[in-house]
């Protein structure tokens, strides 16, 4: 039976919005978690002590989400169905990219990518949060600070694939970023084209749409101290 604690990774400058999306998570029926960077410790040390406590509650799964999303509707009962489908993968619920909704279009409810290009929202088993924590405190700089990124070596350096649902069942919300980040990527927004298309009655089509990969180049050339891709 799958179970989902949900842990919101947030920072003090949008104590509202974590406190609507809390609010939100508990509608849906999860037990919610926060974890809220007062100290200014940074995205990676805020991401990892939620994975620890997701770990830690007892439930089959973690999904660690950032303050910054919406979510779709019905959120809660298409996330467990996801899990459900495929409880042993990476799973991410929110992409920028156009092809996702190329998949949608063409009857997919799932792709399949070699990284992780977005943290709004993803999902691991206990052992697979554990077996990430750890990769990472073993591999990756201490100072580099983001949590996709360090998705997105964890993937490229041990085989393993993100699965993003299709579509993406949550939304980036618009605002300054704290931690730097442009409005736009390209000129487009940083949000979900897929958001609040109708989602399929279940995931168990496991059948995935194969993406390139985002910004494999790059992750190729930060500084890491893991094997070399």
């Amino acid at each position: 039976m799958v179970t989902i604690r949900a842990v919101v990774a947030s920072v003090p400058e949008r104590a509202p919005q974590a406190r609507a999306l809390i609010a939100s998570l508990k509608a849906e029926g999860f037990t919610v978690d926060q974890i809220e960077d007062r100290e200014n410790r940074g995205v990676w040390p805020t991401v990892r002590e939620a994975w620890l406590t997701g770990a830690a509650s007892g439930t089959s799964h973690t999904m660690v989400i950032q303050d910054d999303v919406l979510l779709c509707r019905n959120f809660g009962e298409h996330v467990i169905k996801a899990a459900e489908a495929r409880p042993n993968d990476l799973i991410s619920l929110f992409s920028m990219s156009g092809e996702i909704k190329t998949a949608y279009i063409a009857r997919y409810t799932w792709a399949v990518s070699p990284t992780v290009s977005w943290g709004q929202g993803t999902i691991l088993n206990r052992s697979l949060a554990l077996e990430f924590v750890k990769w990472c405190d073993l591999n990756v700089r201490p100072d580099y600070r983001w949590d996709d990124g360090r998705l997105a070596l964890w993937c490229l350096n041990t085989g393993r694939q993100a699965y993003l649902t299709v579509p993406s069942l949550l939304q980036h919300v618009d605002g300054p970023s704290t931690v730097g980040n442009p409005q736009r990527i390209g000129g487009k927004r940083r949000q979900a084209s897929t958001f609040g298309f109708a989602p399929p009655k279940n995931f168990m089509d496991l059948k995935a749409c194969k993406l390139k990969g985002h910004r494999i180049g790059e992750y190729k050339n930060w500084e890491v101290t893991c094997t070399t891709i």
